[in-house]
Order: structure tokens, then C-alpha cells, then sequence
């Protein structure tokens, strides 16, 4: 805390009036990380011509924030510190990866009911679309062994992934 009242200009104590420790400080620094996937998930439009595109636009953003240096350094250091306080990983998931899930989730259940497809379990298609996205190279990356990818290799995993999983919504109706 001392070192982040440095670098942010002000005193430890001014610092303490706003969080009560380092672990609400860091989750209020991911909630504000997460806010512009979050808000752009919210305001994203349903139309029976616009899914794909509409999958894509939050895929790209999605994929900016866990592949940023920034989000793999913030995923590193929950991963650090929730063995040793478990509350902290519930408040970090709370405050975007639970919100983001639900927006998506209600996305899903919007389609269903234009018509536009039959997903039969919108929660889990949820998760399934962001997991799509992060693939093994997400998880290489937090560990240092691969790149993040390039502009190319960003667009290609999200064109895969987005087609692929519209393909698993017209398979299902099936």
C-alpha cells in the first residue's frame, strides 16, 4: 500500500479512506479493468443479422482484456493470493467475470426468445464462448511459454471460435 501511495501521489492514510486494504484495492482496480467489456456487453443490440457480428465485437474486447499484459499480470497475482484468502477471489469474481457471465447469459436468453435459435442452456453457453476464446494459449501465456498472439492470430482464433460456436447452437436445434 505504501509503494501505491507513492506512485499515486497521495498518503498511506488518504489511500485507507478509500480501501480498506490491498485486496479491495485490487479488486476496484479489476472491477475498473473489466468495466469496458462489461458496459459494451450491456449495450450490445439483438438482431437476427447482427449475432455473429454482435459475438465477434464482444469476443474482441473480451480477448483484449485477458490477453493484455495488464489482465494476465492481474490473473497472476489473484491466482497468488487466493490460497492464502479465499474471500479475495470471491469479491474478484463478483466484480466482473460473475457480471460479464450474466450479461452473456441474458444476450443468450434474448436470441431464444427472437427465435433466432433454441440454446438450451444459456449459462453454460456462456461460459462455453468465453473458454472458446481464452483456449490453451490463455493459459500459456500466464505461464510465459507463448506469446501473446498477434493482431492475426487474435482475429483467427475469434472468427474460429465465434463460427464455431454458432455452429454448435444450429447443430443443437437439430
Amino acid at each position: 500500500m505504501a509503494k501505491i501511495a507513492e506512485d499515486a501521489l497521495v498518503s498511506k492514510v488518504t489511500l485507507y479512506q478509500y480501501f480498506d486494504n490491498k485486496h479491495d484495492l485490487l479488486v476496484a482496480c479489476i472491477t475498473e479493468y473489466c468495466s469496458e467489456l462489461l458496459q459494451l456487453m450491456d449495450e450490445t443490440t439483438i438482431s437476427p443479422d447482427s449475432v455473429e457480428t454482435s459475438l465477434e465485437t464482444i469476443a474482441n474486447v473480451f480477448f483484449d482484456l485477458v490477453f493484455d499484459a495488464k489482465g494476465l499480470a492481474l490473473y497472476r497475482i489473484v491466482i497468488a493470493e487466493c490460497s492464502d484468502f479465499p474471500e479475495f477471489g470471491e469479491k474478484v469474481y463478483a466484480s466482473g467475470p460473475k457480471i460479464g457471465l450474466q450479461i452473456l447469459q441474458q444476450y443468450l436468453e434474448s436470441i431464444n426468445q427472437l427465435g433466432i435459435f433454441n440454446i438450451r442452456d444459456t449459462k453454460f453457453s456462456a461460459d462455453v464462448f468465453f473458454s472458446l476464446i481464452k483456449g490453451e494459449r490463455h493459459f500459456q501465456c500466464l505461464l510465459g511459454i507463448r506469446p501473446v498472439p498477434t493482431a492475426e492470430e487474435k482475429q483467427e482464433i475469434i472468427a474460429q471460435a465465434v463460427k464455431f460456436y454458432i455452429q454448435g447452437f444450429l447443430y443443437a436445434v437439430q
